[in-house]
């Protein structure tokens, strides 16, 4: 993994600048805000629907184009739904992969991106 800092990559930047700016929220804006975080919720149960309804083209996608090159490849994917999938399709193929996702400690991710770069 390369990690740059801001300082190495724009030194003709100026400083970050953070300000704190405390606001009141009006009674009705409270209210609106309640609903769309109830709404959100929904939001989120719907995103994980997108998510196992493209499982099957993902995996097709992957066995056709991916696994027949036998290159190294980086996939990321925002719900497990869709990593259990990516992984069960890699792993049925017979070909290795490393999977780090945010149930992964801490401990072992630097491990396994080493493990990745060096295969």
């Amino acid at each position: 993994m390369i990690r740059r800092l801001k300082s190495d990559v724009l030194s003709e930047l100026p400083p970050k600048k953070r300000s704190a700016i405390n606001l009141e929220i009006a009674q009705k804006d409270m209210i609106d805000y309640k609903q769309k975080v109830e709404e959100k919720a929904e939001k989120m149960e719907l995103y994980g629907t997108t998510a196992a309804v493209k499982v099957s083209r993902v995996q097709q996608y992957i066995k056709t184009h991916l696994i027949p090159t036998k290159q190294k490849c980086l996939i990321f994917a925002h719900h497990r739904v869709m990593l259990n999938a990516i992984e069960e399709t890699i792993s049925s193929s017979n070909c290795g992969y490393i999977r780090i996702d945010g149930t992964t400690p801490m401990e072992t991710r630097h491990e396994k991106s080493i493990n990745f770069r060096n295969e």
